[in-house]
């Protein structure tokens, strides 16, 4: 069955992505106990989310083409305290939300 949201749901979901981007299996499992469906459907949803934001942030022309490398830039005063993100995900760092290890 194809699971779809209602607008209260996107608003939560939207609220944990803006804190979590990617996350951890003990959130991605509470989130799919509040909505009775699967932890695999709340992680398809974010995956599907953070593609939306690549291609959103591609068409503003705030990346660069598919292909080539993201340009380095400075760190601002806003990157350092916030302990980074912004990233795909996969791999390094702790990720914030799950102190129980099962990330």
């Amino acid at each position: 069955d194809r699971w779809q949201p209602s607008a209260g749901d996107v608003m939560l979901l939207e609220r944990v992505f803006e804190m979590e981007p990617l996350p951890c299996r003990a959130t991605r499992e509470q989130l799919a106990t509040h909505f009775s469906i699967t932890s695999r459907q709340v992680q398809v949803w974010f995956q599907n989310k953070r593609q939306r934001v690549r291609v959103r942030a591609a068409r503003d022309g705030l990346l660069p083409p598919p292909g080539q490398p993201l340009e380095k830039r400075p760190a601002e005063p806003s990157d350092a305290v916030g302990g980074g993100g912004g990233g795909s995900g996969g791999g390094g760092g702790a990720r914030s939300g799950c102190s129980d290890g099962s990330c």
